[in-house]
């Protein structure tokens, strides 16, 4: 079995864009959203009730879901631009997450790497906007949040790719994926910033809250919402 993931909490995404995944991938997987309000959601999308008080560190304890199968978790601002069938063969035991290819190789390194900058230490070269893995497999990261979340939500206040990339063992998926449209591709051979890149499987629209004279609109223009 294959799932996708997603993740809808509070106000700031709306059943229609977890409804969007599913249309864009035709309905041929199986669906879980993890919300705390399915309202309007798509009858075939399967939903979990959550805490919303855990915010995004939902996607934490998401990876301790058991029973379904081979599973691909999606933000909800991520474009699905061509069919993602491929994307499966890198499913494995151990989780794999998107890489921020578009940042410098030298930021940042990891906790246990020296660095004499120490802001270094509360940086991610991860962004789990997509991450993809095999359920029943990766309750060790979620034990480890945890035995000590109270203490990990504050350390790594600013997201928990950040908490992946500094406490847990986890892959990074290849390049050739995955862009950020407000960043780039590759920091040294492609990092034109609010690029569209027809070829990628799947944008992501990071940074738009940094960027506010950036909107999901100028994306849309270019893309027109089509596949491949």
């Amino acid at each position: 079995m294959k799932t996708i993931l997603t993740l809808k909490y509070g106000d700031k995404y709306t059943s229609s864009d977890v409804n969007l995944i599913y249309a864009k991938t035709n309905g041929e997987y199986n669906y879980v959203c993890l919300t705390d309000n399915p309202s309007g959601l798509h009858p075939e999308i399967n939903t979990i009730p959550i805490d919303s008080e855990y915010g995004h560190w939902n996607k934490v304890l998401m990876l301790g879901l058991k029973n379904l199968g081979d599973v691909l978790y999606l933000d909800l601002d991520v474009h699905l631009q061509q069919s993602i069938v491929d994307i499966w063969k890198h499913c494995q035991y151990t989780a794999s997450v998107a890489f921020t290819y578009w940042k410098s190789n030298d930021f940042p390194t990891k906790r246990w790497e020296s660095n004499p900058d120490p802001r270094m230490s509360y940086l991610s070269n991860y962004n789990s906007s997509v991450m993809l893995w095999k359920s029943g497999h990766c309750d060790h990261i979620v034990n480890k949040f945890l035995e000590n979340e109270d203490y990990y939500m504050v350390k790594y206040c600013g997201g928990d790719d950040r908490f992946f990339w500094h406490e847990c063992e986890m892959k990074s998926l290849p390049k050739g994926l995955i862009y950020s449209y407000v960043y780039g591709a590759d920091y040294i051979y492609d990092d034109r910033s609010f690029k569209y890149r027809p070829e990628y499987m799947i944008a992501l629209l990071n940074g738009q809250d940094r960027h506010t004279d950036v909107r999901k609109k100028y994306y849309d223009a270019l893309s027109l919402h089509k596949m491949g």
